[in-house]
């Protein structure tokens, strides 16, 4: 729908003043003017501004207020751009037929956006009436139709808009997405051929037709149009199917890529197509080559990351932490970074570390979901029965319609002894996946087996894990599903059997392996150490143990403490400490009052100018430097590194004040990371207790 809004605002700004009737006036007043030159360029407040002035002077100026619903509309706020729409539609002058015609264009569009089907089509319609040459209100409705299931009456109105205007490219190429879905391939196939004649520079048309040669299972021909369209303007369709053809012939689609990557040498798009196709294919050595490629010619955060990413498959963590470090380097802002790290640290042993950078995560995202999940499942497999429950009740909290996270926390109250609520949280779960099955999208969670074998049904658990093995029967994390679950119902030797398929099919995280309670019951036989240690040799020390269990399971913590100098100015109760931020040798003022890390813009600008902060430390504001390299008060930026009294903290979120006399603050966000923290005032130090 989106797209379909942007159309209609595209074709209302190429409106010129020039095309009206001769006996319609158009508006051009100066604000009304300032208004549309803002709106054309991009420019939503002073469009609002300029237009807003206008409508106040003249409440009836209808052309106002259609440019002024399109802004609003970009901005997704629909109340008002309805209303402003409303009003065009009454006050512009019927006489100015393209003027009108985009009116009900615009609030077609908002219809559809608020799901009012009928008044959407019904505009559509008076779109036509009032300006039946034009090919544009054929082309809404038309999509219209198409997404209502309604093929026939949009591809008569795709074929009026192709009669109205035969030059019109959308028109060929949406005739084509309906024959498509119409199980006319050949007829979708001819279309998007006379689309490509009619501009062969159109990407889009090329990703269609090459949509439409992965249907008819057509590769060659799919990946020449994926490789046109991705060399045009890489487009985002090209990239999703050139994935999808990667999955079903690889060979053809990185040959393709390949020969394109030769004919431009020092483009590093292709070599990282390439790393792509290859590491969907679980090809992770020929990918990191590949992503090697393109990091040595253009440094870049997304690079780092996927080469932190097949690093981590290959059980390559000191390779895989060097690189998820260098992408955190580059872009400090992306929280994809901060969780890929949390699991190159567990997977290499260090649930500790894992559990801190998945709480770095939930301190700059405290709104989502996925870091309390993440920590709760390091937490779960490191024996914190509690401390999981904890995290995996914020998860269920933030997404009350994800089961996974009922399905975990149910395995935890099991392991508490909680029966009941464990199968409280099953239930959730399997009513959620249910409900889920009648979405068009829905797939199915591959842990949802694990709540059936809760609520005591092992036969329907099984049936769910043996259709998914059929499905894809090489899928490791499946096999290891199904090993799991038969370990559970005592079925030793087809656990084995399926947890050695796992390993062979490239299933590496022998730490999760190792301390998963739904292998307890094969852990201790000597199969089952023969086939871990195994594995385990082929990996090198790679890995290290993650708990080392005592007694009651759970991990030994020893206590340290860390004796910090401070001092303090004559007159003042303010603790100071030296610290080093990214390097750069400071002073703090511990403040137990403050909630949060400051600096003044003084500190700021100078980290700036010399290299200690960057552009790329900035969250949340692209313009926080003025023309002579200042940083503007309440821009918030991220701290990469703080040292202090042999204490590391990274990625501190920090705020700059406008005080230039301020002093560099660390409040509760950095406290509440340290651990328990006196203060001897007579000794001067601050002590600093943590568990490792």
């Amino acid at each position: 729908m989106k797209v379909k809004a942007l159309c209609a605002i595209a074709a209302a700004i190429m409106i010129s003043t020039a095309t009206a009737a001769q006996d319609v006036k158009r508006p051009d007043s100066y604000n009304y003017t300032r208004g549309v030159e803002a709106a054309q360029h991009g420019n939503a407040e002073e469009a609002i501004e300029y237009l807003g002035k206008e409508l106040q002077d003249n409440p009836e100026n209808g052309y106002a207020s259609i440019w002024m619903a399109v802004v609003y509309n970009n901005q997704e706020e629909y109340g008002k751009a309805l209303s402003l729409a409303n009003n065009a539609v009454e006050n512009i002058p019927k006489k100015d037929k393209e003027y009108v015609e985009y009116a009900f264009i615009a609030r077609g569009n908002l219809y559809e956006s608020l799901g009012k089907t009928d008044e959407a089509l019904a505009d559509y319609t008076s779109a036509i009436k009032a300006n039946p040459e034009s090919a544009d209100a054929y082309g809404q409705r038309g999509n219209l139709y198409r997404n209502m299931g309604k093929l026939d009456l949009a591809e008569a109105d795709y074929r009026k808009m192709t009669e109205i205007d035969p030059g019109n490219v959308n028109g060929y190429v949406w005739l084509g997405f309906t024959a498509e879905l119409d199980g006319r391939n050949t007829d979708a196939i001819n279309s998007y051929d006379y689309a490509i004649k009619l501009d062969p520079n159109l990407s889009f048309a090329h990703s269609a037709r090459a949509n439409t040669y992965i249907a008819l299972g057509e590769y060659e021909k799919a990946s020449d149009d994926i490789v046109t369209a991705l060399a045009i303007d890489g487009d985002d369709t090209a990239f999703f199917l050139m994935q999808v053809v990667g999955d079903s012939s690889m060979v053809t689609m990185a040959t393709k890529l390949k020969l394109k990557a030769a004919a431009e040498p020092n483009n590093d798009y292709w070599p990282y197509c390439l790393g792509v196709v290859y590491e969907r294919s679980r090809m992770y050595a020929e990918a990191i080559a590949n992503y090697q490629i393109c990091m040595d010619r253009n440094p870049a955060p997304i690079t780092a990351y996927r080469l932190a990413v097949c690093n981590n498959e290959l059980c390559r963590y000191a390779e895989a932490l060097k690189h998820i470090d260098r992408a955190m380097e580059l872009d400090s802002t992306d929280g994809r970074f901060i969780l890929e790290k949390a699991d190159i640290l567990y997977n290499s042993g260090d649930a500790a570390q894992a559990i801190d950078a998945a709480g770095e995560y939930i301190a700059a995202n405290p709104e989502e979901s996925s870091g309390y999940y993440t920590r709760g499942f390091y937490k779960k497999y490191s024996r914190d029965v509690d401390g999981a429950i904890s995290d995996f009740t914020t998860a269920v909290i933030l997404s009350p319609d994800d089961e996974t996270n009922y399905i975990q926390r149910g395995t935890m109250y099991e392991q508490k002894g909680d029966t009941a609520a464990a199968r409280a949280d099953y239930r959730k779960a399997v009513f959620l996946d249910s409900k889920a099955a009648h979405d068009s999208t829905y797939s199915q969670s591959r842990t949802i087996y694990r709540a059936y074998l809760g609520l005591g049904m092992a036969d329907k658990a099984a049936e769910l894990v043996d259709s998914m093995l059929a499905a894809t029967p090489d899928d490791y994390n499946i096999l290891y599903n199904a090993a799991c679950l038969y370990a559970q119902t005592g079925e030793t030797r087809k656990a084995l059997e399926y947890l050695r398929k796992a390993l062979e099919k490239g299933f590496r995280r022998l730490t999760l392996i190792n301390y998963d309670y739904s292998l307890d019951a094969i852990r201790k036989l000597p199969e089952f150490l023969q086939l871990t240690s195994e594995y385990k040799a082929k990996l090198g020390d790679s890995v290290k143990p993650t708990v080392e269990e005592t007694s009651t399971g759970k991990s030994p913590a020893r206590e340290i403490t860390v004796e910090i100098p401070f001092t303090k100015e004559p007159g003042s109760s303010l603790c100071m400490v030296k610290c080093h931020i990214n390097g750069l040798p400071l002073h703090f003022v511990f403040d137990t009052g403050a909630s949060s890390v400051s600096l003044s813009q003084v500190e700021a600008s100078f980290m700036v100018k010399n290299g200690y902060l960057s552009k790329k430390d900035v969250i949340g504001n692209q313009y926080f430097l003025d023309a002579a390299g200042n940083v503007n008060e309440g821009t918030e930026i991220n701290l990469r590194k703080v040292d202090f009294g042999g204490l590391t903290l990274s990625n501190v979120r920090a705020s700059v004040v406008s005080n230039q006399k301020a002093p560099l603050l660390l409040g509760q966000s950095v406290l509440n990371r340290l651990g328990k923290i006196e203060i001897d005032n007579g000794a001067q130090l601050m002590r600093v207790t943590y568990e490792k």
